[in-house]
């Protein structure tokens, strides 16, 4: 029996290696056709559809369609001959407004009537004569949120989504880091988002006076920038338009591609996991080391890094539209691919972040980090209007290729810096991070800008990843967060007291670097990331008030900052590490509360009748982050009903002794007085 069943297993070996079916082959030709697509409210978007072809006809049968959705003007992105060549219908469609397209641009922009448009484009595409009934959704940025938003509308012929470069909130991903306005993100709406599809003209086959007038009206209208700038918080307008607020729609399989300097990584990495969660849809993401353009070109260190990595999320997402648009089985995979800096390989684990990582908290002291540090304190006196402190970040580089992250030794140093001394062994620093800090400033609101970079033996250092918060944003959401990743409402900022200490635990994007030995890890801290970040708070003129004609932009006033060392509630970073490194730090672990490290306890005040402890007065207890929910406002002592009753009898108690020892120390010394007179 047992020969049987080895000889049994013997056989079927081969046959499950060979399983897998190959990536569909390039067999046909492009052919492009140009529709109008109506939509169920009577305007019609327009349309450049690919079709399969031989000998410059469309191939007879039935074919599964890919829909790109765009506000960039379709003829800027033809459909693509990778995919229609192999089997694919190609559809790319301009969003309401743009392009060809009849409509209002301002109607865009990931709103409800957008997110209706594409289910409506999903249902038209699905249902006609040349598709196979099964449509998928590809496009990187604008293109791809659209997906997101689209799929969570459910439509039924919708069966894959692979979006790239997609932010998951559009508040905390793009409009606002931390609290902190982006202000590239405002520029790009203003000079790009609207430019290129205004431009084109309408095709034919709609009335074109018609659709002239149409841009006109669009051209003289408020720029959309103006909605983003004037919901300055976390609130209605942004939720609606978030894909992270919309993950239990989701049911579509989803292939999410990005790269560790783009713009948005924080949505891929914040996306992945509440999709992963999901059951009977399979979700899987590649991140590569390149920016927002994605590609051989746009790689974090050309000169160093393999060129194969655009290719191979190619292959990855061709093999996925095969398996779920075509049905062919093809190759099994790890869900998460993910490139490792510094070694230069790509590694595969089973969730995100890796299931080896744990994180190490490392006290921050004078220039370092220590396990225990000794109390102490950092200084830095900022001006947040005072020049440019970051030269080029992933937040300018969009529209830029090729992207090589500039020394960071070349910067203005006008904050706080602390650095790991020369690594002995290689240390993989894989997910996101957390610097939680005790600070106090002289300014009733600050921003606060981290950067992580490597530095190398000969000094020069490269930008790794950054994070931000808004003093007044401080609010931690105790349900959502994790130690390793705060997570702040935004929505109801509060002005700090100047000079009273809070907490601030800043969110410091993912990144994936194995600093190699001879290398440091360097955090830096500031108070200034112009001309990425404003340094103030922008006013949106009223545009029913004819008088309000002007933005107003109102910087913060110039600070002392003071970040506070050592004890159990002194500042901190949170790293995760992949494999050995670090083991000399604590482990943090998981917990229901906070990330933000205890208060502590609020010491009895004496009576005023006695003295102070030997050893001089203690320091006041420092004010406590107002919004979070782990410590109150201000150092508050409250007690039970009861409590309080035996604390007032006690000290009333204490207080009839100290009256009855002061009357009888009268008595003595008048007595005194009276024997001395005698005498």
């Amino acid at each position: 029996m047992r020969r049987a069943l080895t000889i049994a297993l013997l056989l079927l070996a081969p046959a499950a290696s060979q399983a897998a079916d190959p990536p569909s082959p390039a067999q046909y030709t492009t052919v492009s056709e140009e529709v109008y697509i109506p939509m169920d409210d009577g305007v019609e978007l327009a349309a450049t559809i690919g079709f399969p072809a031989k000998g410059g006809v469309k191939a007879p049968g039935q074919f599964p369609v890919l829909l790109t959705m765009t506000p960039y003007g379709k003829d800027l992105g033809a459909p693509s001959a990778s995919y229609v060549d192999r089997g694919y219908i190609h559809a790319v469609v301009d969003i309401r407004g743009a392009g060809a397209s009849q409509g209002n641009l301002g109607e865009n922009y990931f709103s409800p009537r957008e997110q209706k448009d594409g289910r409506n484009l999903v249902d038209w595409l699905g249902t006609q004569p040349f598709s196979n009934g099964r449509v998928g959704m590809m496009g990187g940025s604008y293109l791809g949120i659209t997906q997101y938003l689209t799929a969570a509308q459910k439509p039924p012929n919708l069966k894959a989504i692979v979006p790239a470069m997609a932010l998951g909130d559009l508040y905390r991903d793009a409009t606002y880091h931390g609290g902190a306005l982006s202000a590239f993100f405002g520029a790009q709406y203003l000079a790009v988002q609207g430019g290129p599809g205004l431009l084109s003209g309408p095709q034919e086959g709609t009335d074109q006076d018609k659709a002239f007038a149409a841009k006109l009206d669009q051209i003289q209208s408020d720029p959309i920038a103006f909605d983003y700038l004037s919901h300055t918080t976390y609130d209605g307008f942004y939720k609606d338009r978030s894909p992270i607020e919309k993950t239990d729609d989701i049911e579509v399989p989803t292939l999410i591609l990005d790269g560790w300097f783009d713009g948005f990584i924080r949505g891929a990495s914040e996306m992945y996991a509440p999709l992963a969660a999901r059951k009977g849809a399979e979700t899987q993401m590649i991140i590569d080391p390149t920016t927002h353009k994605g590609g051989q070109s746009q790689q974090y260190n050309p000169d160093g890094y393999p060129a194969s990595s655009y290719t191979s999320s190619f292959g990855r997402t061709l093999e996925f539209f095969d398996r779920h648009l075509k049905g062919r089985n093809t190759a099994a995979r790890k869900p998460v691919k993910l490139f490792l800096m510094g070694r230069d390989e790509y590694i595969e684990d089973e969730q995100w972040p890796p299931k080896d990582v744990k994180y190490r908290r490392l006290g921050l002291k004078p220039g370092g980090f220590d396990a225990k540090p000794d109390s102490g304190s950092g200084q830095f006196a900022t001006n947040p209007i005072d020049g440019w402190t970051n030269t080029f970040s992933r937040h300018g580089v969009v529209a830029a290729s090729p992207y090589k992250p500039l020394d960071q030794s070349l910067e203005k140093n006008g904050g706080l810096s602390w650095e790991t001394g020369a690594l002995d062994t290689p240390l993989a620093v894989v997910g996101p991070m957390a610097l939680d800090i005790a600070a106090t400033t002289t300014a009733p609101d600050t921003d606060w800008s981290v950067r992580v970079s490597d530095v190398a033996p000969d000094g020069t250092a490269k930008l790794l990843t950054e994070g931000y918060l808004r003093a007044s944003h401080r609010a931690l959401d105790a349900k959502e967060s994790k130690p390793w990743r705060p997570y702040h409402p935004h929505t109801n900022p509060e002005l700090i007291d100047p000079l009273a200490e809070y907490r601030y635990s800043i969110e410091i994007w993912p990144t994936a670097m194995e600093f190699q030995p001879g290398h440091r890890m360097r955090v830096q801290l500031t108070s200034n990331d112009t001309p990425n970040h404003l340094p103030g708070t922008v006013t949106i003129p009223d545009k029913d008030d004819p008088d309000a004609t002007k933005v107003e932009i109102r910087p913060h006033a110039p600070a002392l900052n003071t970040i506070r060392y050592g004890g159990d509630s002194g500042s901190s970073l949170v790293v995760p590490v992949l494999g050995a490194g670090l083991e000399g730090y604590p482990e943090v672990k998981e917990a229901a509360q906070p990330v933000t490290p205890p208060v502590p306890p609020v010491p009895p005040v004496p009576p005023a009748d006695e003295k102070p402890p030997a050893g001089g007065a203690e320091e006041p207890t420092p004010a406590a982050d107002p919004g979070s929910p782990a410590a109150p406002a201000r150092p508050i002592v409250r007690s039970a009903p009861k409590a309080k009753a035996k604390a007032k009898a006690k000290k009333k108690a204490k207080s009839k002794k100290k009256a009855k020892r002061r009357a009888k120390a009268k008595r003595r010394a008048k007595a005194k007085r009276r024997s001395r007179s005698r005498s």
